[in-house]
């Protein structure tokens, strides 16, 4: 995948969602998350590895602490597979970028960026 280097970040940002789920590293949910979601931080609360491998990247179980933008917080566990590159960025005690769907809190996308 080739992106032109003064392209918007919102726009490199929906094609890497569209190489992502075309390879099958999200789901289409995790897509419409992603573009739709509501912009928030959380707390890594625990990254737990749990020893499977799906294609070239871990599974963890991950908890995040999310606070909303009123101040209240929710806490969110969820399995992921994240490339290698990721999990410095996951450790317990980092804050992180994500989005979530206000009417559905279940699922958590966490918006890092992999580097190759």
């Amino acid at each position: 995948m080739v992106v032109a280097t003064d392209a918007a970040p919102q726009e490199v940002q929906r094609v890497t969602g569209r190489v992502q789920l075309a390879k099958g590293e999200i789901t289409a949910r995790q897509l419409r998350i992603a573009e739709e979601g509501r912009e928030a931080h959380a707390v890594v609360v625990a990254m737990t590895p749990t020893g499977e491998v799906r294609g070239e990247r871990a599974v963890v179980r991950l908890t995040l602490r999310v606070t909303r933008p009123d101040g209240t917080a929710f806490d969110s566990t969820q399995e992921k597979n994240v490339p290698a590159s990721l999990a410095p960025g996951l450790q317990p005690g980092t804050v992180v970028p994500v989005r979530y769907l206000p009417d559905e809190e279940s699922e958590v996308v966490v918006m890092l960026r992999a580097t190759p």
